[in-house]
């Protein structure tokens, strides 16, 4: 089901508004979170919480706008180890969205 922890401790959750939309979470095994709603495999709004981006998430946020989930990795590994982990918690996401 949509409830499911990952491999290295990451825990997501995926919600269906209707056809092409949805809401994603996912918590990392340091804390990290993003929460994202996804249009038609865009991501459309996201918000980050990692305290390791050293106030970058806003930057990463707005990086991350418009993108396809399937290219969010590659803009989040852009900040660090906190981008890549929660690159690694979407990633979870992909093929299921």
């Amino acid at each position: 089901g949509p409830d499911r922890a990952g491999q290295s401790g990451r825990q997501g959750r995926q919600v269906k508004v209707r056809a092409g939309i949805w809401t994603f979470a996912a918590e990392t095994g340091s804390g990290a979170r993003v929460v994202a709603s996804v249009v038609k495999g865009r991501l459309d709004r996201v918000v980050l919480t990692a305290p390791g981006m050293n106030g970058q998430a806003q930057v990463a946020e707005r990086a991350l706008a418009g993108v396809p989930v399937s290219s969010a990795a590659g803009v989040l590994s852009r900040f660090g180890g906190p981008g890549r982990e929660l690159a690694a918690a979407l990633a979870g996401a992909e093929g299921r969205l």
